[in-house]
């Protein structure tokens, strides 16, 4: 084999067990980032429909481990819950296997001091919240392991079988080029030269092709923040919406949508607004723009009347801070099975009330059950999570 061809094949193999290498970290980042942000949107449900269950004196605590279990063996990350009082005194404990735990606690009230676990081999996070719901404060805690072994597995096989395929292929290229050395060396021996083609000529057309420059490729359109802003894309706001509403009626969970309109204010006034409301609520991915001056924020888990509360003390905060008129509109999914296009419309109603209102700047729409039923028969539907006494 000829020195050059030699180095050609080394560099070759090189670069593509590099690629390989970055591959792979690139792939075992993504899967860890990917993790830690299910993980976060998962104990913020899971930690809220705690305290709300835990809140509540005539739900037992057999109710309470029936309604949250389900949620959270959801998520196969999650290795260990437990709500505690300041005390110490365990309000609820979940352990994905018992394994998990040094010592196994027998007694029927546990104080934290109690539990005692093993932390895993894989990269891992730690989330702990606090709840204000009652006199008694609650504090939950949860431990995810951010690389499920499975994970793990399909990533290094999909590495091996790279490996192994590339390996192949170098064998089948060397093995090429050895034949083809044996031939010409069996030709320089009976005397016979290499016959050379001559190189293949760039045809008018096809150069003139080469030469057409490639268009660049429009950044914004595939970006999920607006660079005006800094929040999500008013497009993306209907879609989401509609995903996180059919999300919360399978966990029986409440959602609001509110609707923040700001009067007008200039450009870099409404950056620094939507500044505030990333600081605010910190779920990036749940802040929309809506109109020219306007923002649309989701609430998963939140009750209507939840939702009014927090977004008073953020407007009155702002108001006082900022010196600007904000007003809101807000609805909520009330039990209903709902597309995000109605919720949106609802809350743009309450917004126009909110305008006109001279008392209040917050309004949140209620809806009607009757009206919501004729709706669902205009469109074909029927109404499947709707019972008399909703309002």
């Amino acid at each position: 084999m000829k020195k050059s061809t030699a180095r050609t094949t080394i560099g070759i193999a090189v670069f593509v067990l590099i690629f390989l290498l970055a591959w792979f970290v690139i792939s075992l980042t993504l899967t860890i980032h990917k993790s830690k942000s299910g993980s976060a949107r998962h104990f913020a449900t899971l930690s809220g429909r705690a305290f709300s269950m835990l809140a509540t004196d005539t739900i037992s605590g057999k109710e309470i481990s029936t309604n949250l279990r389900p949620l959270a063996e959801g998520n196969r990350s999650l290795q260990l819950l437990y709500v505690t009082k300041d005390d110490g005194a365990v309000e609820y404990l979940y352990a994905r296997t018992a394994a998990f735990l040094s010592s196994i606690p027998h007694s029927s009230t546990l104080n934290r001091s109690d539990i005692s676990f093993r932390p895993g081999t894989f990269p891992s996070v730690t989330y702990q919240e606090r709840s204000p719901i009652r006199e008694e404060k609650l504090t939950a805690t949860a431990y995810y392991a951010l690389i499920d072994p499975n994970q793990l597995f399909l990533i290094f096989r999909s590495l091996f079988i790279a490996t192994f395929v590339f390996a192949v292929l170098l064998v089948i290229l060397l093995g090429t080029q050895k034949s083809s050395e044996a031939v010409d060396a069996v030709g320089r021996e009976n005397g016979s030269k290499p016959q050379i083609l001559p190189k293949k000529r760039h045809t008018e057309e096809t150069e003139t092709k080469e030469a057409v420059p490639v268009p660049e490729a429009n950044e914004t359109g595939v970006s999920l923040y607006s660079p005006r802003s800094g929040l999500c894309w008013e497009d993306f706001l209907t879609d989401r919406l509609t995903n996180e509403l059919k999300r919360s009626a399978s966990f029986e969970q409440e959602l609001s949508l509110a609707i923040v309109d700001c009067g007008p204010v200039e450009t870099e006034a409404y950056r620094h607004l939507a500044d505030e409301f990333s600081r605010i609520f910190p779920m990036r991915d749940m802040t929309f723009e809506f109109d020219v001056t306007s923002f649309a924020l989701i609430l998963p888990n939140t009750p209507l009347l939840g939702a009014i509360d927090q977004l008073k003390d953020f407007l009155d905060k702002i108001e006082n801070e900022k010196g600007v008129s904000l007003f809101a509109g807000l609805s909520s999914r009330s039990g209903r099975l709902i597309e995000g296009e109605l919720l949106i419309k609802e809350a743009s109603i309450a917004l126009k009330r909110a305008k006109n209102d001279m008392e209040s700047n917050i309004i949140g729409f209620r809806p009607d059950p009757g009206k919501f039923r004729e709706y669902l028969a205009k469109k074909g539907g029927v109404p499947a999570v709707l019972n008399p006494g909703d309002s």
